[in-house]
This record gives C-alpha cells, sequence and structure tokens, in this order.
C-alpha cells in the first residue's frame, strides 16, 4: 500500500498542540516523531510513571482529537488501521477509537524515533505476518468444515451451492482455471486445462455467483490451499445432497 500523511493542521502531533500546554508535566510523554523527506512527522505516543486523574484525561481528550482527524480519511479509503506504539497508550486509544478498521495486532518495536516512512513499513509486515496466521486458522477450520458436510473442495458442487444462494465463503487458488460448455456436459476428450470456443470458466461462475449472492470470496497461493484444492466453499447451511447439474445460465462475470 501507498503511504499518505494526514493533513498536520488537523492531526495534532503533542500534547501541547492539542492543549495548549507549554510543557509535559512528568508521566505520558507524546511527541511528534522524525519527519520523512516531505516533512510530515508521525505522532508516537508512549508511557511511564505514575499519572494523575488530571493528566489521564488530557490524555484522552488527546487521543480523541487523533481519532476524530484521521477517522474520516480512513473511512473514505477503507483501509485496515494499524497502532504504532508502547505501554498504555495503544490500549487507551482502542478505547476511545471509533474506526472499524482497527486491527488487534500492533508496532511496538523502535517507533519512538521512526521515520513515517520505516513505521508504515513496519505496519505493513505486521500487517502480513497476521494474514498468513488468520490464513493457517482458516485453512484448518475449511479442513474441519468440509468433513463435516459444511463445505466442499469439488468445484462443480461449489458452483451449485454458489448459484443456489448457499455460499457463505469462498476461497479459490489464485491461479486456477477450470474450462467447461454451458451446458454443463462433461467432455472425456478434453484435455487438462484446455479452452475450447463457448467455455466457461467454472471457477470464475463460482465467484460470480458466490458475490451476486452476498458471499465473500478470497483468492489464496496454491500453497496456502487446503489439500491441494482448487476452491473451498463454505455453505450458509448444512449441503444437500448434491443432485444433477443444471445447465449454466448465461451471465456477466464478476472480477
Amino acid at each position: 500500500g501507498k503511504l499518505v500523511s494526514v493533513d498536520e493542521a488537523a492531526a495534532p502531533t503533542s500534547l501541547e498542540e492539542a492543549l495548549g500546554f507549554e510543557r509535559l508535566r512528568h508521566g505520558s510523554q507524546i511527541h511528534a516523531g522524525r519527519r520523512d523527506a516531505t516533512g510530515k512527522a508521525a505522532a508516537v505516543f508512549h508511557g511511564q510513571g505514575d499519572e494523575s486523574t488530571e493528566r489521564k484525561a488530557e490524555v484522552v481528550s488527546f487521543l480523541r482529537l487523533v481519532d476524530k482527524a484521521i477517522v474520516p480519511t480512513l473511512r473514505r479509503s477503507g483501509d485496515p488501521l494499524i497502532l504504532a506504539g508502547l505501554g498504555s497508550m495503544v490500549s487507551r486509544y482502542r478505547l476511545i477509537n471509533t474506526y472499524d478498521g482497527l486491527l488487534d495486532v500492533q508496532v511496538e518495536r523502535g517507533v519512538e524515533r521512526a521515520t513515517p516512512h520505516e513505521l508504515h513499513a513496519a505496519a505493513l509486515e505486521t500487517l502480513e505476518q497476521a494474514d498468513r496466521t488468520r490464513r493457517r486458522a482458516e485453512r484448518e477450520s475449511l479442513a474441519s468444515d468440509t468433513e463435516r458436510g459444511w463445505a466442499t473442495s469439488d468445484l462443480r458442487e461449489a458452483v451449485q451451492a454458489a448459484r443456489q444462494g448457499r455460499v457463505d465463503r469462498l476461497v479459490v487458488r489464485a491461479d486456477a482455471h477450470v474450462w467447461q460448455t454451458m451446458s454443463g456436459e462433461e467432455d472425456e476428450s478434453r484435455a487438462p486445462g484446455e479452452r475450447r470456443p463457448g467455455d466457461v470458466d467454472l471457477v470464475d461462475w463460482a465467484v460470480s455467483a458466490t458475490l451476486r449472492n452476498g458471499g465473500e470470496v478470497e483468492a489464496w497461493s496454491a500453497e496456502e490451499m487446503p489439500a491441494n484444492a482448487l476452491v473451498v466453499a463454505r455453505y450458509r447451511y448444512p449441503a444437500a445432497p448434491f443432485g444433477k447439474q443444471q445447465p449454466l445460465e448465461p451471465t456477466t462475470a464478476a472480477h
């Protein structure tokens, strides 16, 4: 993702700036981080020592101002929010945060003097690690659901269920394509991966039907897919016995 700075006129970078104090008393330290080549500074927050009730209220007021400044930008983009900070400051912001896209993970190491670009790189690395962890857990969950009849890794069953609106979540292998005629009839003379005039891509059909009926779709690498499957479809409710495949109906595939 690209790095975009929030307007410093809207986002305070220190408690003094936000609340008009000449200096901070001993306790919480809130200051601007190092500036990057554009002159933008990132606010870095960390806490130490005991704090008075008054100081805690001041810190909360500061964090609310930060939240008010950054949330409109985040809501327009829809990007996830990863916090970079130490100690109780991050926990306090989580309590007052108003953005639904705030993630549970955070950047904790080397944040005090990091430039915005360094923080951005650390946030991307943290996000990638969290996403890999999530996919490993979901891979196990999908395998279990398949055994219990709550999911299928059979492509034609997935297409049928997606057309019926029964697929809540579809995971597909990113490079997968399976070609078939519109009638849905199998041709034993067809070579694996062969595409003929008038063919449709069953994987694309499953994706289109799932999205059209309000389901979620995500593409994974071949290494991440359970049991080397091309697709795994999780049902909204248990699968009914799979009957005769219906002919495919023309529609516009979603990409």
